[in-house]
């Protein structure tokens, strides 16, 4: 009886691993917006831009890299956590003849590895600007998110402007400058000065 009951625990163990691990499973990763917006600063993605494509991505995949559209009006299908149409940008062996742009199989734009989606992203975003993604692009405007900078708290940009006499050397015109650095949670910036909190 004992053993009858350690052979049904495994079992059962052996399930759970395995609704677990089929989760995870290449091709079904969510990401969030800042395990993005730090994977596609990484693979290059200027910074400025971050904020677009993570949109971007949360409103046609909801950060799924699997993600696969019903086909549209003229049979086209769009791919990956972009949605990168068949029509122009990848080759699928749904279609026959597409353009491919991007020179990629649009299975690859399904992968947990983003690269090849970010790179033919960044190719659409050359070719076409941000009106290949008109529709999104309004909402975006719309929505006031303009920053992905929460995504990386150890960095901070800083202006300081000074505007007395003395500092300017007596021209009274303020300057400015801006800085990176790396703050704790021990330093806060006041107007004028650094304070250091113990």
């Amino acid at each position: 009886m004992a053993e009858k009951d350690l052979s049904f625990k495994w079992s059962v163990l052996l399930m759970v691993l395995q609704l677990i691990l089929a989760g995870t499973a290449e091709g079904q990763r969510i990401l969030d917006r800042c395990t993005l917006a730090v994977k596609m600063d990484e693979l290059g993605v200027p910074r400025d831009e971050l904020a677009r494509y993570v949109f971007i991505a949360r409103e046609l995949s909801n950060f799924r890299t699997n993600a696969v559209s019903s086909p549209d009006p003229q049979n086209y299908r769009n791919y990956g956590i972009f949605q990168i149409s068949d029509g122009w940008w990848c080759l699928s062996d749904k279609r026959l003849s597409t353009i491919n742009i991007c020179k990629v199989d649009c299975e690859q734009l399904l992968s947990d590895n983003i690269r090849a989606s970010v790179k033919c992203a960044q190719e659409i975003k050359k070719t076409h600007g941000w009106d290949a993604w008109q529709n999104v692009m309004v909402r975006y405007d719309e929505s006031g998110q303009t920053s992905v900078d929460d995504c990386f708290p150890e960095e901070t940009s800083v202006q300081v402007s000074t505007a007395n006499d003395t500092a300017t050397g007596g021209s009274g015109r303020s300057q400015q400058t801006s800085n990176r650095f790396q703050v704790n949670n021990d330093v806060s910036i006041s107007n004028d000065c650094i304070i250091w909190s113990n």
